[in-house]
């Protein structure tokens, strides 16, 4: 540690807690509380289904940015084909096609700047240029080849090795690519085609793996020549590949007798299986992304597919809930506000209608100030100390919206529309209601501006029993009845618009989060009290750890990251925290 300053330019920052934020991925600093040096670091990655091509196909080419911004250029389907797809991290939307129908390419680049190259049916030493709008003929390679041929690099400066040449033959191949013309330079010492590559590795430092027949050999490049390195663990053809030459990425392909869905790791040294694909294809597309985030469409598996996988790391654990201190006063269908340590929890029931408001320090509750209108299944945004409170029931539907000021409630302006079981999100001066009661079920929302409510877009679907997260201007509104519905809708400051399904339909969960594209449901009444959690990415909702205790009509708060569950039918005075924290680790060497 004496040297890391001399190393890095800096010192060592000495704190008495641990940093918590992905921004200190690599960094190193001393816990002055626990007498250790700390550093965040990745945890071990995963694949996640994402949308299906409108064309399922097999060996095209993809440029990619990561998991969430990919360009799919041409492939296979029942016959050769020009069709190009960009996808947006949830779903595929045709483009512009490239000029000349091909299939078994090598490629790469990014979602907007990429390179589609030679390829078959016929056999083509064709190479085209995406600009992000349109296709571009330019220098053609030196040699025909086709069958998965490996690509490294950008659109001015790339490496293309590998393939197949007529009639047909293993070639060994290697050109790189100046933004002009292709020169041939230094072999691979195995010739192969249906390689892998480092996608994202350049023309002076890159990796190619696996390939024709069934090879585990891997190889880097030097900007000269070719180096056998350390065996993949799995010998495979035809697999996908992301990554740069050290920090790679190996997934899927055909091994003897089975298509693979295993993934590999490469660390500049040797590689380490990871987590499998969820499903076994071979023609993985290969040419973007990341070892840390990338994608997978079509293949494959006992005929051409659609199907698309995302693959991602990150510095966060996975997250966990933790009992805490229960409330003073047992109830449900209350409204809360705040963070995971400063919340404010309000009104609900039973055995009777409550004015009662309780006070979260993020270890125990304390009672404070009463709302002026006692009610339950209202809503609530904002902080600890400057909260809204709107809506509910005493029984009868109330317009009230109270306002809280650290220390009292104070009435202001009124909703438009009376209700209860509605969502909610914001803060004490720009909030949001949607959806409820009126009477019958509503999809009436409305948008607070500190002073008054006024109506704006409908809900698409009406409902009740619902939750919401996010702010006046980015909300998310989920699941509510009757009957039961996993459908969530995304607001944008002007419209709703459907997005991803929750995995579980459900009324009276509690909902957390900071926008329309990062929220947490949780709890709910889905044929009996549930304790399912599910966190939402912007496209799709994936289930996480479950509650301790099933229950619905609960009240909750926070982040999607930091969230709390308060109260509800099941355990009407429990709480609880989720916590989804960064991979804290301690340095021992």
């Amino acid at each position: 540690m004496t040297d890391y300053k001399a190393i890095k330019g800096r010192t060592i920052q000495s704190i008495a807690s641990d940093l918590d934020a992905a921004e200190g991925e690599g960094q190193i600093w001393f816990n002055t509380a626990s007498g250790d040096y700390k550093t965040i670091a990745l945890v071990a990655g995963a694949w996640a289904t994402g949308g299906n091509l409108n064309t399922a196909r097999r060996s095209g080419s993809v440029g990619a940015d990561d998991s969430n911004a990919a360009t799919y250029a041409a492939g296979t389907a029942t016959d050769t084909t020009d069709i190009v797809e960009s996808y947006d991290g949830s779903s595929w939307t045709e483009i512009a096609d490239i000029n000349t129908a091909r299939y078994a390419t090598g490629g790469g680049g990014t979602s907007t700047a990429m390179l589609i190259c030679a390829g078959t049916d016929p056999d083509t030493d064709s190479v085209e240029e995406w600009n992000g709008s349109t296709w571009t003929e330019i220098a053609d390679v030196n040699s025909a080849r086709y069958e998965g041929l490996g690509f490294s690099g950008t659109v001015t400066s790339a490496l293309l090795f590998g393939g197949q040449t007529p009639p047909p033959a293993q070639s060994a191949l290697t050109e790189e690519w100046n933004d002009t013309s292709w020169t041939e330079t230094g072999d691979l010492n195995t010739a192969r085609a249906r390689i892998g590559s480092a996608t994202e590795g350049t023309v002076t430092a890159t990796l190619g793996f696996g390939g024709h027949p069934y090879s585990n050999t891997s190889e880097t490049w030097d900007g000269t020549s070719w180096t056998e390195g350390n065996n993949l663990n799995t010998a495979r053809q035809e697999m996908g590949g992301g990554g740069t030459a050290a920090d790679a990425l190996g997934y899927g392909g055909r091994k003897s007798g089975a298509m693979a869905d295993e993934t590999e790791e490469y660390d500049g040294t040797s590689w380490a299986e990871k987590g499998d694909l969820n499903a076994g294809r071979r023609h993985c597309t290969t040419g973007g992304g990341t070892q840390r985030s990338t994608i997978t469409a079509g293949g494959e598996i006992s005929g051409h597919v659609a199907n698309t996988e995302e693959w991602n790391k990150t510095t966060l654990n996975a997250g966990a809930w933790a009992s805490s201190n229960n409330l003073n006063t047992a109830r449900a269908s209350s409204g809360a506000a705040g963070t995971q340590d400063a919340a404010l929890n309000f009104g609900g029931d039973p055995p009777a209608t409550l004015a009662v408001t309780e006070k979260y320090d993020g270890t125990s509750w304390t009672e404070v100030g009463d709302l002026n209108t006692g009610r339950n299944t209202l809503a609530g945004a904002g902080t600890s100390t400057a909260a809204l409170a709107f809506g509910g029931a005493v029984p009868g539907k109330k317009d009230e919206t109270e306002k809280w000021n650290g220390t009292s409630w104070t009435e202001v302006g009124d909703l438009n529309t009376a209700r209860n079981q509605h969502g909610g999100c914001g803060t004490q001066t720009a909030a949001l209601a949607f959806g409820g009661h009126t009477g019958s079920t509503t999809n009436i929302a409305e948008k607070w501006n500190g002073t008054s409510w006024t109506e704006v877009g409908d809900l698409n679907t009406a409902r009740r029993a619902g939750a919401g997260a996010g702010t006046s201007t980015s909300a998310l509104a989920f699941s509510g009845g009757p009957p039961n519905v996993a459908i969530a809708e995304s607001w944008d400051g002007s419209s709703w618009t459907e997005v991803g399904d929750l995995n579980t339909a459900r009324e009276g969960p509690g909902g957390s989060g900071e926008s329309n594209i990062s929220a947490l449901c949780f709890a709910g009444y889905a044929g009996g009290n549930s304790a399912t959690t599910e966190e939402f990415d912007g496209a799709s909702w994936t289930e996480v750890a479950d509650l301790n205790t099933a229950r619905y009509g609960v009240a909750g708060t926070g982040t999607k990251n930091l969230a709390l569950c308060i109260g509800g039918t099941g355990d009407t005075d429990a709480t609880e925290e989720w916590t989804k924290a960064q991979n804290v680790e301690v340095i021992t060497d």
